[in-house]
C-alpha cells in the first residue's frame, strides 16, 4: 500500500507492505462480579450475537460461578451497544438462560408463515439439547415450523 502524507517533504510517499488475516473479535467483552465474589452477583457484557456467542457467554458464567465462593446468586447480562447478529445465536444465548421449553421468539413475514424458536428439553452440553431443524447444527434452540424459512 502506498500513502502520501501531508507536512513532510517530497517524496512524502510512503509504502507499507499489509498482510491480510482473519481477525476474531470475540462477543463477551467483559466478565467479572457485581460487587465482592462473595456476593454472588455477576456481570457478563455481550457485545454482539455471532457464532461463537453462546460458547462464550456459557464459559464465562461457569466462569463466574466458579469464582463466586456462596454460588451464584444473580447474573446482569449487559447488552447496551450490542448491534444484534445472528438470530441463531440469539435463540442459543437466551437458550442459556430460560428454563427448558420457554418459546424465545418467534418470526413471521409475508411470504413464509409463523416460526418459533423455543429452549429445548433435553440436557446436553451447555446444558440444553443439541441440533436444529433445517439442517442447522450446534445449537440449542428448538425451532417449530417450516423447514425453508428465509429468517435463519
Amino acid at each position: 500500500m502506498k500513502f502520501s502524507r501531508a507536512g513532510l517533504p517530497p517524496p512524502s510517499q510512503q509504502e507499507l507492505l499489509l498482510t491480510r488475516r482473519l481477525i476474531r473479535v470475540p462477543d463477551v467483552k467483559l466478565t467479572s462480579f457485581l460487587g465482592t465474589p462473595k456476593e454472588g452477583i455477576g456481570y457478563v457484557q455481550l457485545g454482539g450475537f455471532s457464532q461463537n456467542a453462546p460458547t462464550e457467554l456459557r464459559i464465562a458464567i461457569e466462569s463466574i460461578r466458579l469464582n463466586a465462593p456462596e454460588g451464584l446468586k444473580g447474573l446482569i447480562l449487559d447488552l447496551r451497544g450490542n448491534p444484534g447478529g445472528l438470530l441463531t445465536s440469539a435463540v442459543d444465548v437466551a437458550s442459556l438462560l430460560v428454563p427448558p421449553g420457554s418459546e424465545i421468539v418467534s418470526v413471521k413475514g409475508r411470504a413464509f408463515p409463523e416460526v418459533s424458536y423455543s429452549s429445548s428439553l433435553g440436557e446436553e452440553e451447555g446444558g440444553r439439547e443439541g441440533g436444529r431443524e433445517g439442517g442447522r447444527e450446534g445449537g440449542r434452540g428448538r425451532r417449530e415450523g417450516r423447514r425453508d424459512c428465509p429468517c435463519e
